[in-house]
């Protein structure tokens, strides 16, 4: 049997090391028609990335560049001055990679040596190669590191799920998703076989219908959100929108394409997550609110919410006021999950890290609640202030930069 491997939404950027496949929303074709780019076309655009990040290194402050360089978990992952175009961080990157295989001993010295001679003679033409011929080596050693890259053991899968997402105009702004158009019609769960040479994608939901809850006996033709392979490997858990602009909740069983609505009703549910008990979290308008920056009707809250496997049971996790994003199961059993909290905290930088109990007991901010030099509070205000002298209480207003609430 054929292993099943979930790449999360936006795999397409990820995956560069093999031919990319997108779906496109031509008006007036139904259904959606796939589209192939080519490797060298993806390779292409990465060129072009890299030449962006080196030109925006060249003209950044040091002060900046040595932020970069604090805060990078690996600092292979960072364009360096020591690179002159987008061909030295490819070669830079892929020794980097022969390094960690060597280090953990994960594939035969044999295979690496054979990469490393390779790479070797990149290199050395690297450093005699006119400017002209520097792009033609960039695409080679962009071949080899797929080719290293592939070597990995862990790679011991032929397919990879993934959502296909249509972006809409404004992607981003996913704390008010219905009244910003993040989404636009089309997509939907894919599965690409054979990932490693062919990359031929399988559109799942191709013909199939909803075999219960209400939209039973219609295809999902809408939105697409979010992706969950649970964890028998057997049935994907995703958002869709029905007839209206509302989200809900499926399951589709990949060996029968049995396709079930879970949740229903006037409220947004999406972001699924299985537990190991089997119950299900999500995020959900359920328990009512609108965002506090975006006052309108249709700038909802949503919270953590889970229920039981089949869609019944629905209890509310979290009260919190604002909103809360992309729950998953850490390695201690915790729900990690992103929640936009700014009191005392700058708007734009309150998106944070936080975990609780997967029944929503003790929810904290992992990093800490100030975790400076970014907090939100007003430059020249200090954590040791707080409550003294004239700020008795002090938080940035939503919205507006450098002001102040005192009461």
């Amino acid at each position: 049997m054929r292993s099943i491997f979930r790449w999360p939404p936006g795999w397409a950027r990820i995956l560069r090391l093999v031919p990319v496949w997108a779906v496109l929303a031509l008006p007036g074709l139904v259904p959606s028609v796939l589209a192939q780019v080519s490797v060298e076309q993806s390779w292409d655009q990465e060129y072009r990335e890299l030449a962006g990040q080196l030109d925006r290194l060249r003209s950044s402050p040091r002060a900046l560049r040595d932020r970069l360089k604090a805060e990078a978990l690996d600092p292979q992952a960072l364009v360096q001055s020591t690179d002159v175009d987008p061909l030295d961080v490819v070669l830079r990157r892929t020794q980097a990679l022969i390094h960690y295989y060597r280090r953990q001993g994960v594939v035969l010295s044999s295979s690496l040596g054979d990469y490393e001679r390779r790479l070797n003679q990149l290199s050395a033409a690297s450093a005699s190669a006119p400017l002209g011929d520097r792009k033609a080596l960039f695409l080679q050693a962009c071949a080899l590191r797929r080719a290293i890259a592939f070597a990995n053991p862990l790679l011991n899968f032929d397919d990879i799920v993934c959502m296909l997402e249509q972006p809409g105009d404004q992607r981003i702004i996913e704390q008010a998703r219905a009244v910003w158009h993040g989404h636009s019609r089309g997509g939907g769960p894919l599965v690409i076989r054979d990932f490693r040479n062919k990359a031929i994608p399988e559109a799942l939901l191709a013909g199939v219908k909803v075999a219960s809850g209400p939209w039973t006996g219609r295809e999902l033709t809408g939105k697409f959100s979010g992706l969950e392979l649970c964890f028998d490997g057997g049935e994907l858990l995703f958002a869709a929108t029905t007839g209206a602009e509302v989200w809900h909740l499926f399951r589709f069983k990949l060996a029968t394409s049995h396709l079930a609505q879970l949740t229903d009703g006037p409220h947004d549910d999406f972001d699924p997550c299985q537990l190991p008990s089997g119950r299900i979290v999500f995020t959900s308008t359920r328990r009512g609110g609108v965002g506090r920056c975006v006052l309108t009707p249709q700038s909802l809250t949503y919270t953590l919410h889970s229920m039981e496997p089949n869609g019944s049971d629905i209890v509310c996790l979290s009260f919190h006021e604002t909103n809360e994003w992309a729950p998953s199961v850490s390695h201690d059993g915790k729900l990690v999950y992103t929640r936009w909290d700014y009191v005392d905290r700058h708007w734009g930088t309150a998106h944070h890290f936080w975990q609780c109990f997967p029944d929503g007991r003790d929810p904290r901010n992992f990093h800490g609640n100030y975790p400076l030099p970014w907090s939100a509070m007003p430059g020249d205000v200090q954590p040791s202030q707080y409550g003294k002298e004239q700020l008795v209480y002090g938080r940035v207003l939503p919205g507006l930069f450098n002001s102040r609430l005192l009461s």
